[in-house]
């Protein structure tokens, strides 16, 4: 877990110190002092004080070193993840779905077993990697 460094670098980043963040939590300071040392740990209400504080995801607060990724993540960031079937040659496959589009017709699609069985295909004259 990352948090007792995350907690450190996030604060000292936004010029607050620990009692700022206490008073924020309404904690004692040297409770923040004990989970930047990993001496202790916030409850989970105040895990999700803490990432609204600094803009970041609970997540990101514990499983990620913030200040090795050189940037401040963005929380409210919309991720989505695209499944592109390839060759050998890693060249681009155009997926063939063999199903009416209706309610629920995306269910399996995020599986990449079922969608490797899914018929591909390439079009002549695109690039090579042209999503």
């Amino acid at each position: 877990m990352y948090l007792g460094k995350n907690l450190r670098y996030l604060r000292k980043q936004k010029g607050l110190t620990q009692s700022d963040i206490a008073d924020k939590l309404g904690i004692k300071r040297t409770m923040i002092s004990a989970y930047e040392e990993g001496r202790s740990e916030p409850k989970l209400a105040g895990l999700n004080i803490l990432a609204g504080v600094f803009n970041v995801s609970v997540d990101e607060l514990l499983n990620r070193d913030i200040e090795v990724a050189g940037k401040l993540p963005q929380q409210n960031q919309q991720v989505k993840i695209l499944t592109i079937a390839v060759d050998k040659e890693d060249n681009e496959n155009i997926t063939m779905i063999g199903q009416k589009a209706s309610a629920g017709y995306l269910d399996g699609y995020s599986d990449p077993e079922f969608i490797e069985q899914l018929p591909q295909f390439q079009l002549p004259n695109l690039s090579r990697n042209a999503t």
